[in-house]
């Protein structure tokens, strides 16, 4: 009986069995469960994918949208597969006996994936530069290029080395993430690419920006975003002018037609999601002084990096910040504020679908997980959502996230 030690993997004292299953190199069938073949030492958690036709397959979770693999006669290919799959643990510790493999009842995509460590403040070390502007992305490529040679054409003065530029890709293996690598190396002096391709969604990229930003003001914006002449030099002087503010800053978002299209988000639910989009007077003049909204979208935003609150673990696919975000700043004794002069445009075109994972599962999962770390209840999600996808289906992912530790805010 061979070991995960031997598999390098992180469940210690799990039995496999011997037939092919020593090493994480090549491809290692273990009674219809594949090991990783990207990687010669594998020091990631082995995962479990569950096929349709009810073979499993297996990859690390850094990977597991692109293993090589062949699932019943079915290669793998890498890209996520058009069907739905779940993803849990291979293996769980124990003395003896076959592998306990989990085969939950799942009826669309899901990415379920451990808590990331992430440093305590003290551990960090002091901003070295004064703005980061940061973008999180799935493909794309097209749209993050345009978007960054509006940042260079319409906003010189972040060409600075004072600056930074930080692209967060979420599918870095694609040909498109290759693109805007390079474009990054070649053009961007102080753009920094960095290659993110677990977990999958809109949380833990975000999140990311802030471990790794440099700057002491971070702005978070979508790579199909640009930003009126003007809007970062008005959020650079709101801050200098109130160096101790622990605030979320939106502004105003512009219609094609260039007109103040909304400011903030209302807390009313919605078409499967919280908040919808509404518009504040005093949002329509940019000389304005900002004024307090209840939330808005995450399209573009931005804090002091040692404000930014954090996001809880366990998010996972797309869906579920808005509203909750704004709350955290609340509890830690921040404001959501909207900024007249930080103006902002969004490209909502999506001719061919979006590539990324979304389902209603990760997004009611996403709003119960942010329930459970604020304290709040989810009652407005169970009276929202159970009517569109029934009660047992509420219950069951309800009772998933009861068993994840999800700490307080």
């Amino acid at each position: 009986m061979a070991t995960a030690e031997q598999l390098n993997c992180r469940h210690r004292g799990a039995k496999l069995p011997t037939e092919t299953a020593n090493t994480c190199e090549g491809k290692k069938q273990v009674e219809g469960v594949y090991a990783c073949d990207l990687h010669e030492k594998c020091t990631l958690t082995h995962l479990q994918l569950r096929h349709p036709n009810g073979a499993f397959y297996a990859t690390c979770d850094r990977c597991w949208d692109r293993s090589p693999v062949i699932v019943g006669g079915e290669r793998i290919g890498h890209k996520p597969p058009p069907y739905p799959v779940a993803i849990v643990p291979v293996v769980h510790p124990q003395s003896e006996g076959p592998p306990i493999i989990e085969q939950p009842l799942v009826e669309q995509q899901q990415v379920i994936h451990s808590p990331r460590p992430q440093p305590s403040q003290a551990e960090r070390n002091p901003p070295t530069k004064k703005l980061t502007v940061g973008m999180a992305f799935y493909e794309k490529s097209t749209e993050v290029t345009f978007t960054l040679m509006a940042l260079r054409l319409m906003h010189p003065f972040l060409m600075s080395d004072d600056v930074e530029i930080v692209c967060i890709d979420n599918k870095p293996d694609s040909a498109e993430g290759k693109t805007i690598a390079g474009h990054v190396r070649t053009w961007i002096p102080n753009g920094k690419y960095v290659p993110f391709p677990f977990p999958v969604g809109t949380s833990a990229p975000r999140d990311h920006l802030f471990q790794i930003a440099e700057g002491e003001i971070v702005i978070c914006m979508d790579a199909h975003v640009m930003l009126q002449p003007g809007a970062i030099q008005g959020l650079m002087q709101f801050m200098e002018d109130n160096p101790k503010n622990r605030d979320l800053i939106h502004g105003p978002m512009l219609s094609d037609g260039l007109s103040v299209m909304a400011t903030h988000f209302d807390p009313i639910w919605r078409s499967e999601m919280y908040g919808v989009w509404g518009n504040d007077e005093r949002g329509i003049n940019s000389n304005r002084p900002p004024f307090e909204i209840p939330m808005c979208g995450l399209g573009m935003f931005a804090c002091r990096r040692d404000a930014w609150p954090g996001f809880p673990p366990y998010l996972a696919g797309f869906g579920g910040e808005e509203g909750m975000i704004h709350e955290k700043f609340r509890k830690v004794g921040g404001r959501v504020l909207c900024l007249p002069l930080f103006r902002w445009w969004h490209y909502f075109g999506r001719p061919y679908g979006v590539p990324y994972p979304l389902t209603r599962e990760n997004k009611v999962r996403n709003y119960l997980i942010w329930a459970k770390h604020l304290g709040i209840s989810p009652e407005g999600i169970f009276d929202h959502f159970v009517p569109i996808m029934g009660e047992a289906g509420m219950v069951r992912l309800v009772d998933e996230v009861k068993r994840w530790e999800v700490p307080g805010a």
